[in-house]
C-alpha cells in the first residue's frame, strides 16, 4: 500500500557543498557513534564528529551529525541517509547550518541558512552544492545553540533531578526553531550499553503546536547522554538510541524491522468492492489530541458531523456530487476562481520543466487541446500510471526529478500529475491523507492529486487505489506547496501522525 514520506528521528549525511566558505580544521573536540535500534531489531547507527575550526579569522565549532536507517518499507528493502550540520561559536550560539534530506534514489534536499540578526536565510544547493533560486527565510532566534552544545550541555550544566531547562534548538522536522523542555527526573536502573546502569533520566518535550512526539534520555555521572528513547507509533513502535563503539553501530546488517503498513486502526474490517461503499460513516480519534474536529478537512464528499474533545464523526463518499449543468457550463471556458498558486510552478510541483511540459502533450495527444478539461485530466492520470514504475525507495521526489527517473510511490506520482496538469493551465494541488488498506484491516498514509476542473476540485489518484475503494479514504489536507522547500514543514500531516490514531466503523453501505 502507498506510504507517505516517514518523518525519520534524528535521520540526518555529510555531504561535500561549495556554498560554505573554506575552514581550517584545528583539533577534534568529540567524536561519538550511536546505533538505534527497535524492538524487532537494528534499525541503523548515527556518527557525530565535532572539531573546532577557524574561519575568516573566527574560531567556531563545526558539528556534523550523520544517520543511515535501512527496513523493510512495505516489505521492500529502503535505506534513508541524510544529514545536519551547524557551525557555532565557542558559547553555542549558531551562525550557519546545513542540512540534507533524502527525497529519492539520485535527489537529495541540501538547504544552507545563515544567520542574519533575528532571520535565517536558507537557499537549496544543486547537486555541485551551489546556490539555487529556492530560497526561504524564516524567524530566528540569536539564543539557539548548536549541535555540539546540545550535546555537551549536560556535562557542562550538571542537572539535578527536579530541575527543567529550555534550550533553543533549530529542528530540521519542522524547519524551526523551537524551545525544547528538559524535564530532570530522578536516578534509576535502566538497560544502557555494558549492562544495567544507574542513570538521571530526562524527559525531553516540544511546544504542543510543533507535533513531535517526546523523547526520554538517560544521563551517566558525567551529564553525558548515553539513551534515548522515542515510541514512534506510525512507523516502527519503539525506537532506542545508544552510545556505541564504531565497529558495532556501523557494521554492516541484513534489514529485519518493518514499518506499518496500515498504522491506524479499525474496529473492524470494511467491505471493500469497486467504487464501493457508497457512503461510510467513521469516528476517528486521535490519542493526545483534544481538538480532533480540527484533524481533517471538509470538502464536498468529507463532512464534520459532530466532534467532541475525544474524537470526530465523518461522513465520507466516493466524489463530490454533481455540480448541476448551468454550474459547469459557467466554469468552463473561464479562468476558474482559484489562488494562482494552483497553476504556478514551485519547489516540488516543477510545472515550468521542459520534460514534464513535454511529457503533458504527450499524454494529451495531438488532439488533446481540444478535448473537456476533465478529460485532459484523465489522460494526465492514466499516462502516469502507465509510465512510473512502482517503487517504495523513494521518498519525496520533486516532480521534474520523477519525469528524469519515472519510478516511485504515491507521493511520485501525485507530484507530477500535478506538475503535469498545472503546465496545461488545469489548477492543481495535492492531497496527504488516509486510505483503507484491505489486507491489513487499517488505514495507511496516501497522496493523491485533485485538479480544478467543471468549478470543482476532482480526485485525481494515478496509483488507482482510490478508484477501487469508493469511500474508505480520508482527506487530511492539500496543499499547493507553495514555498514549501521541507515536505516535514506540512504542520498538518505531523499532527496527524504525531500519535496513535483509532477508527470506529459506524455505518457503511
Amino acid at each position: 500500500m502507498p506510504r507517505l514520506r516517514a518523518i525519520l528521528w534524528l535521520v540526518l549525511l555529510a555531504v561535500p557543498h561549495a556554498a560554505v566558505a573554506q575552514e581550517k580544521a584545528d583539533k577534534v573536540l568529540r567524536e561519538a557513534w550511536y546505533v538505534t535500534r527497535t524492538e524487532t531489531g537494528k534499525l541503523g547507527y548515527s556518527h557525530l564528529l565535532a572539531r573546532e575550526v577557524q574561519r575568516n579569522g573566527q574560531t567556531l565549532i563545526h558539528t556534523i551529525l550523520d544517520d543511515s536507517v535501512s527496513y523493510l518499507r512495505s516489505g521492500d528493502p529502503f535505506h534513508d541517509s541524510s544529514h545536519e550540520e551547524t557551525w557555532e561559536t565557542l558559547d553555542g550560539r549558531v551562525v550557519e547550518l546545513l542540512y540534507t534530506l533524502t527525497l529519492s534514489k539520485k535527489q537529495k534536499l541540501r538547504l544552507h541558512g545563515k544567520v542574519r540578526g533575528k532571520e535565517l536565510h536558507l537557499c537549496v544547493l544543486d547537486d555541485q552544492g551551489q546556490p539555487t533560486d529556492f530560497r526561504q527565510i524564516i524567524p530566528w532566534e540569536p539564543a539557539t545553540i548548536g549541535l555540539y552544545a546540545q550535546e555537551t550541555y549536560f556535562e557542562r550544566n550538571r542537572p539535578k533531578p527536579g530541575e527543567s531547562y529550555v534550550l533553543l534548538q533549530f529542528t530540521t522536522s519542522v524547519n524551526r526553531v523551537l524551545p525544547v523542555t528538559y524535564h530532570v527526573k530522578d536516578w534509576e536502573k535502566t538497560s544502557a550499553p555494558g549492562g544495567v546502569q544507574e542513570l538521571l533520566r530526562v524527559e525531553i518535550s516540544y511546544p504542543k503546536s510543533s507535533y513531535l512526539t517526546p523523547h526520554t534520555a538517560w544521563l551517566d555521572a558525567s551529564g553525558r547522554i548515553v539513551k534515548l528513547q522515542e515510541e514512534d507509533s506510525t512507523m516502527f513502535g519503539l525506537m532506542t538510541r545508544e552510545l556505541s563503539e564504531q565497529e558495532t553501530a556501523a557494521a554492516p546488517f541484513e534489514p529485519t524491522v518493518r514499518d506499518k503498513d496500515a498504522p491506524v486502526t479499525v474496529d473492524k474490517p470494511i467491505r471493500v468492492r469497486w467504487g464501493r461503499p457508497l457512503q461510510l460513516r467513521l469516528r476517528v480519534a486521535r490519542e493526545g489530541d483534544d481538538d480532533p474536529g480540527t484533524l481533517f478537512a471538509q470538502d464536498g464528499r468529507q463532512r464534520i458531523l459532530a466532534a467532541d474533545n475525544q474524537a470526530v464523526e465523518l461522513l465520507l463518499r466516493p466524489r463530490p456530487p454533481r455540480l448541476p449543468e448551468v454550474v459547469r457550463e459557467f466554469f468552463v471556458g473561464r479562468n476558474p476562481r482559484v489562488g494562482s498558486e494552483y497553476l504556478e510552478s514551485n519547489f516540488f510541483i516543477r510545472s515550468d520543466d521542459p520534460l514534464v511540459k513535454q511529457y503533458a502533450q504527450e499524454a494529451l495527444g495531438e488532439d488533446g487541446k481540444d478535448r473537456s478539461a476533465m478529460e485532459q485530466a484523465r489522460r494526465i492520470k492514466a499516462w502516469v500510471r502507465r509510465k512510473v514504475k512502482p517503487n517504495y525507495e523513494i521518498a519525496f521526489a520533486t516532480a521534474d526529478e520523477v519525469a528524469r527517473c519515472p519510478e516511485g510511490d504515491c507521493s511520485e506520482m501525485g507530484m507530477l500529475a500535478a506538475a503535469m496538469a498545472r503546465s496545461v493551465g488545469i489548477p492543481s494541488r495535492v492531497v496527504l491523507g488516509l486510505v483503507y488498506d484491505w489486507d491489513n484491516h487499517g488505514f495507511g498514509g496516501h497522496l493523491w492529486t485533485e485538479m480544478f476542473v467543471d468549478g470543482q476540485w476532482q480526485t485525481i489518484d494515478p496509483t488507482g487505489v482510490i478508484d477501487m475503494l469508493g469511500a474508505a479514504y480520508i482527506k487530511i489536507a492539500a496543499y499547493s506547496l507553495k514555498d514549501v522547500l521541507n515536505p516535514d514543514e506540512l504542520v498538518e500531516i505531523r499532527r496527524a501522525f504525531s500519535g496513535p490514531m483509532r477508527v470506529e466503523v459506524l455505518e457503511s453501505r
